[in-house]
């Protein structure tokens, strides 16, 4: 949590607007947004603001802004101010092209540095398409990636809902301020978020829900993700910029195809006629993604020992026993964080390395095989 000066000038510096780049540049030179504030003009201008944006930087942050986002930081509990370049900010968000200054955030922190796949579609989906989206969820949930989405109608409420309901983890990015549900309706889901998972927004506390802030909101969404699943979405959609922001970032696209009667369908025919890949069921995505989670323990666990196993993985084969045991206490037992636990687990399932039951993790039975993953 950044100390109330540099929240401040980290909110000013977030107001004055203008190409982020050029604002990342200067905290990475001066090492805070004090110390950029400290630079003066010609220092900011050197590094690229333009006049508008260094004028709003002298102006300071809306002293209604301030106040809320104070009042927040300040509230303790579940709440949380993150900042780019700072402990605890995540990290394959800040791997992203744009990432945002500031995170305004209520929840489970660690979940914000799990392994992530972002669940996207139409706010007007179809059954069948709600009934792809909460089957894709729950079996991401199951396997221990938290779920990514917008906290819109539709497909995004299904993919938050399953994962909730498998008592898996999930991140929903919203487009006004963090206390705020939009549409309203999803109040007690967003509420059972916060007690749960985690809420993200880069927008101070009181921010209302703009049409403008929507597509901003989309790239956090992405670049939180390894990898983004379209399940339906129509030719001009969010949800396909969502996966043009996704395949921008460098992170896998899949796409669920459907009739081509349905005109929800037509914005994931049309990604995967640019190159996202048509995955059919959960199982595909997470035998893509598994390379990039944990891929010592996708190539090396292949014999019943631990023989040739990195250190982490046998103290965390060291750590499980036959009785399920949680995240927390498998993190205790081995000094592994939950972000390194989750993907070192999520390859041994996959592979049959372990079982999890109900959030808790176990051994397999005795004499159950591995299975290789298709490659």
């Amino acid at each position: 949590m950044p100390a109330q000066d540099e929240l401040l000038a980290r909110l000013a510096l977030l107001e004055a607007g203008g190409r982020s780049q050029p604002r990342r540049t200067l905290l990475e030179a001066y090492g805070s947004a004090v110390g950029v504030r400290a630079a003066g003009p010609r220092a900011w201008r050197a590094a690229g603001m333009d006049a508008d944006a260094c004028a709003a930087f002298v102006r300071g942050v809306d002293p209604t802004v301030a106040r809320s986002a104070l009042d927040w930081a300040c509230d303790g509990g579940e709440r949380h101010v993150l900042a780019w370049g700072e402990p605890g900010y995540p990290l394959l968000l800040a791997q992203s092209p744009s990432p945002p200054l500031l995170l305004f955030a209520e929840g489970q922190l660690a979940i914000a540095s799990a392994p992530a796949i972002a669940v996207v579609g139409s706010r007007g989906c179809t059954p069948a398409g709600e009934a792809h989206a909460t089957r894709f969820a729950q079996a991401f949930a199951g396997a221990g990636l938290a779920v990514v989405s917008g906290l819109a109608d539709g497909i995004d409420t299904a993919a938050h809902l399953a994962a909730v309901d498998a008592l898996g983890g999930t991140i929903a990015v919203v487009g006004n301020g963090p206390e705020r549900a939009y549409p309203r309706h999803n109040r007690t889901l967003r509420d059972r978020i916060a007690a749960k998972g985690l809420v993200l927004s880069e927008l101070p506390p009181g921010t209302p829900p703009l049409r403008s802030h929507f597509p901003r909101r989309n790239r956090i969404l992405v670049g939180l993700a390894l990898g983004t699943v379209v399940v339906e979405a129509r030719l001009r959609s969010g949800a396909l910029i969502s996966a043009r922001l996704a395949a921008d970032a460098g992170r896998e696209v899949f796409a669920v195809p459907g009739s081509i009667q349905n005109p929800c369908a037509r914005g994931c025919h049309g990604l995967i006629r640019e190159g996202a890949a048509l995955v059919e069921s959960p199982e595909e995505v997470l035998a893509q993604l598994v390379p990039q989670l944990a891929p010592q323990a996708s190539s090396e666990c292949v014999s019943p020992g631990t023989a040739g196993w990195p250190t982490d993985h046998k103290r965390l084969w060291s750590a499980l026993s036959d009785d399920p045991t949680d995240m927390d206490e498998l993190s205790s037992r081995t000094g592994l964080t939950a972000a390194e636990l989750s993907a070192i687990l999520l390859g041994m399932e996959l592979e049959s390395r372990v079982v999890v039951r109900h959030g808790r993790y176990i051994r397999p039975a005795p004499g159950a095989e591995p299975r290789q993953l298709r490659r």
